[in-house]
């Protein structure tokens, strides 16, 4: 399960748009069936407006960001993580 999955790009854009937000809440709706806290909606939208302001300044453009990933096996969620290929690949 995941609220979210694509690139670093639309990520960034998604947070500067100030759009990022509104997506995971329908996400979160659609997967739970119930709304998110307000806390949870305003921590989404402050949190991740940061993380995609670093991603930004380090010139992260050719990754994958997934947000609010639960972990197999695991009632556990990462808040977000990034994915990326070496140089080889």
């Amino acid at each position: 399960m995941r609220l979210y999955a694509g690139s670093s790009l639309d990520f960034v854009s998604l947070n500067i748009n100030n759009q990022i937000a509104a997506l995971l809440r329908q996400e979160f709706i659609k997967q739970f069936g119930f709304n998110p806290s307000q806390n949870e909606v305003m921590s989404w939208r402050n949190s991740l407006l940061r993380v995609a302001l670093i991603f930004k300044e380090a010139g992260l453009t050719d990754n994958g960001v997934f947000i609010e990933y639960q972990l197999p096996l695991s009632g556990k969620r990462l808040d977000v993580m990034v994915t990326g290929k070496d140089e080889s690949k």
